[in-house]
């Protein structure tokens, strides 16, 4: 009996689709290494940190709850709703607790 490996040639077809999944293949490993590697770099630097609050406290007006919070480097940010029901976002310096100012917030 003859060695059928010798009778045999690969279709046109099927050597691209062969290149096409070994190239694919590559493609996905490169992207896995990719992802990794920008989780290990985020992760690890120290740049990713929350900004220093060196204010004690900061101070709201009696009666309004805080309904978000925001910070930044430069600044400490509150959204506060009062009795009435009106909200307001307060802006507090972050070195000292003092306010900066006040912006009315008006949903639509």
């Amino acid at each position: 009996m003859a060695d059928d490996s010798e009778d045999w040639r690969e279709v046109p077809q099927l050597r691209s689709l062969r290149r096409l999944v070994s190239a694919l293949t590559i493609v996905l490993i490169f992207g896995m290494i990719t992802v990794a590697a920008t989780l290990i770099w985020r992760i690890s630097s120290e740049d990713g940190g929350a900004p220093a609050i060196d204010a004690d406290q900061v101070t709201l007006p009696a009666g309004e709850v805080i309904t978000a919070v925001g910070a930044t480097e430069d600044a400490l940010t509150f959204v506060t709703k009062d009795a009435e029901g009106v909200e307001r976002m307060r802006v507090f310096d972050p070195a000292t607790g003092g306010e900066i100012g006040v912006l009315g917030v008006e949903r639509r």
